[in-house]
Formats: C-alpha cells, sequence, structure tokens
C-alpha cells in the first residue's frame, strides 16, 4: 500500500452539455501550493494541487477532447470527464490534496513518472482537435541537512509564461543552485506540445545586476546556466537559459531559453518579460 493518500477536492467552472463544435484554442494551468515550483524538507507534508483548463479562442466555444496528468491518476486523481465544451472566455478547474507521511513516500511519489531522482515533475496534458498545451508544477523532496560536500546555498526558483515573437506560449517552472555540482537541479519547458526535462546542470553564473530582487536579499538577481537534457524524450539535447528577479510580483521578471536537438539544431529560442509566474532568488 502507498505511503500517501490523494483526496479530491473541489470542481469549479464551466461545463456545458454534450459538444456540439470542434475544438479551437486552450490552455492549461497547474500549481502546487500556490506556486509552480516548492520544496517540501519537513514531513509530513500537504501539496494542494490546481489544475485548470481554459477557452483562449476569441470568438468561439473550445471543446476538450482530453485533459490528464497520468501519474497523479495512477495515484487515484479522478481527473476531468472529458469531452467537454467550454464557451468564451470559460474555464474549469480541479484541486485536490496530497499528504506526505514522510521522505520515503515522497521519493515514491517522485519515482511514479518514471524517473529516479528526487523530483515530482508529473506534467497536465490539455488536448483538443488540433493542438495541445501541457503544464506541470514541480515538487522536490529535500532530505533534512545540508547536501553532502560542496554548497554554495544560493538558489533561484520559480516559472511561468512567456511568449516567442510568433506568439507560441513557452512555459517553464525551475529550481536552480548556484553551485554547478550541487545535483538537486531542475527545470522544465513546454511549448506547443514539446517539453524540455533537464538532466545536468553543466554551468552557473549567478549574478548581481542593476536589477533589484528585493525580499528576501540574495546577493544576486541573475541567474545565466547552460545544460543537458531530454527534448521529447530523446537525450542529448542542450540548453542555455538567463531568467531574471527584478522584485514582487514578477511582471518585471524575464527569461531567456534557447534549446538544442541532439543534432545542434535550434527548436526553441525565446527571450520575454514573464506574462505569468514569477523567479525569486534566495539566499
Amino acid at each position: 500500500m502507498k505511503a500517501f493518500w490523494i483526496a479530491v477536492g473541489c470542481l469549479g467552472g464551466f461545463v456545458a452539455g454534450v459538444p456540439t463544435a470542434f475544438g479551437h484554442e486552450l490552455e492549461c494551468e497547474k500549481e502546487v501550493n500556490g506556486a509552480s515550483s516548492v520544496e517540501i524538507s519537513q514531513f509530513p507534508a500537504r501539496l494542494d494541487y490546481r489544475l485548470l483548463v481554459r477557452n483562449i479562442h476569441p470568438t468561439s466555444p473550445s471543446v476538450v477532447f482530453a485533459a490528464s496528468d497520468p501519474t497523479l491518476e495512477e495515484l487515484g486523481f479522478e481527473g476531468f470527464d472529458t469531452p467537454f465544451e467550454l464557451p468564451v472566455d470559460g474555464e474549469l478547474e480541479k484541486t485536490f490534496t496530497v499528504r506526505v507521511p514522510d521522505l520515503a513516500a515522497c521519493l515514491e511519489m517522485a519515482a511514479a513518472d518514471g524517473n529516479i531522482d528526487t523530483v515530482i515533475d508529473n506534467v497536465f496534458t490539455v488536448r483538443w482537435d488540433i493542438g495541445r498545451d501541457i503544464c506541470s508544477a514541480r515538487v522536490e523532496c529535500i532530505p533534512e541537512g545540508p547536501p553532502p560536500g560542496p554548497n554554495d546555498g544560493r538558489r533561484m526558483t520559480g516559472g511561468g509564461s512567456v511568449f516567442t515573437e510568433e506568439g507560441q506560449r513557452v512555459t517553464h517552472g525551475f529550481q536552480l543552485r548556484c553551485d554547478a555540482t550541487d545535483t538537486r537541479q531542475n527545470l522544465e519547458v513546454n511549448w506547443a506540445g514539446n517539453q524540455f526535462h533537464l538532466l545536468d546542470l553543466s554551468t552557473a553564473d549567478c549574478q548581481d545586476t542593476a536589477l533589484d530582487e528585493e525580499q528576501p536579499v540574495a546577493g544576486f538577481d541573475t541567474f545565466v546556466g547552460t545544460g543537458i537534457g531530454r527534448y521529447n524524450g530523446v537525450e542529448g539535447a542542450t540548453i542555455e537559459f538567463t531568467f531574471t528577479d527584478d522584485g514582487e510580483p514578477g511582471v518585471d521578471d524575464t527569461a531567456r531559453i534557447v534549446v538544442r536537438d541532439v543534432g545542434g539544431t535550434i527548436v526553441l529560442e525565446v527571450e520575454d518579460d514573464l506574462t505569468f509566474g514569477n523567479h525569486q532568488a534566495h539566499p
């Protein structure tokens, strides 16, 4: 028997009857404890998830053909009853709670996505007739006490949405340490049905620039890094990124992300202010 349990909370939003039209355009949101990325080091712990599907087509209803989070559904989350139709500006939200009694249970849940690591990084995927959107909310299971070996201590966490020049929405979530030798590095980027998952942080440069991270005073406001990871499940892809923290509530924070596939071809290049989300530097 698993050492954690999931209780489905509430259902809100709008749901029409049997769909009568084809889907048009949708977006998803996913949060845990009100953020895109959290750490838990004290147990028992509580994780409150929020999953949302929204119709963003300007003039027509959209049909949600699928809305699933397989890892959470494997743990007992009932999910969304699809297909269903959303009117213009309509949305549907579900919440549920995960109670994690100890570190062992947290690591068991982290392993449920097929990756043997310390991160619960399952994704929520929404599909309509001609596309899909992918959202994630990351949880890192941290043992009490500092990790062995050298440790800078400073880190940046957060995530959100930015848009390419063509208007393509790109979502990202991360927990990154300024010490590149620290193995607790996590970064995921999703766009247009594609996904990059960081496996190894190659370089990390935490810079104190003219920006102001405000509280807490971290001694830096810009994280510049490179790494190696999986692009759509294929290892050997690379990423270059710059994340900034220019105070609260995050509207002045920026993200620059360049992803190359295993052959070196650029598959994503974006640099923009955050539209949704927040970057937070920590001392």
